[in-house]
């Protein structure tokens, strides 16, 4: 069975380009031969990364390892959901924008693009990877779908990826945050993680 994901993940990346559906097909079975691999202790320490993009792709609410990268921005968000001023708007953005970067340290563009060429090597493939064909339709896929983080029936928050950043040329991970219909955008990229 893992001769097969081989020979499908190697198919895939010989392409000169890929779609969206390629990105998502790539993650998802990069995702089942690691997991074979690595069992239990799979996404807790090495390809972490993958895992996140991976659950995130198929997933629009996030739990268990994936949900971990979010425990930091959730404990500041309920403290200061407490904490609203007499308008109701959030007055934290900086505090907001520096948890927001401690807990995606280690998840941004060029953490994924390592990680995709080290498990490349892992299924046997050693040919051609076009990442900024592979980046610009992963961005797409997030930009169609929300990252939505509860607490039991309650929206803590969500991730909107920018539509402006969702194209070709564009390192940065540019999000919209959104809590209590309050937006915040944030630059993700590995000069600032």
């Amino acid at each position: 069975m893992d001769a097969d994901i081989q020979k499908k993940i190697s198919s895939t990346l010989q392409q000169r380009s890929y779609s969206e559906s390629d990105v998502v097909y790539i993650l998802v079975e990069l995702y089942k031969f690691l997991e074979r691999k690595y069992g239990k202790q799979f996404g807790e320490g090495e390809y972490n990364c993958i895992k996140f993009y991976r659950d995130w792709v198929c997933h629009s609410l996030l739990h268990g390892v994936s949900y971990k990268v979010f425990i930091g921005i959730d404990v500041l968000i309920k403290a200061e959901m407490k904490k609203l001023d007499a308008r109701g708007h959030l007055d934290w953005q900086d505090q907001m924008a520096k948890k927001i970067r401690e807990c995606f340290r280690g998840y941004g563009p060029l953490s994924l693009q390592n990680e995709l060429l080290k498990s490349f090597s892992e299924v046997g493939y050693g040919g051609p990877f076009d990442w900024t064909s592979f980046r610009t339709s992963l961005y797409q896929v997030l930009r169609d779908t929300s990252l939505i983080i509860k607490d039991g029936d309650d929206v803590i928050f969500e991730f909107n990826l920018m539509e402006s950043y969702a194209r070709k040329g564009y390192d940065d991970l540019v999000i919209n945050v959104v809590i209590k219909h309050e937006i915040y955008h944030f630059a993700l990229d590995d000069r600032t993680l």
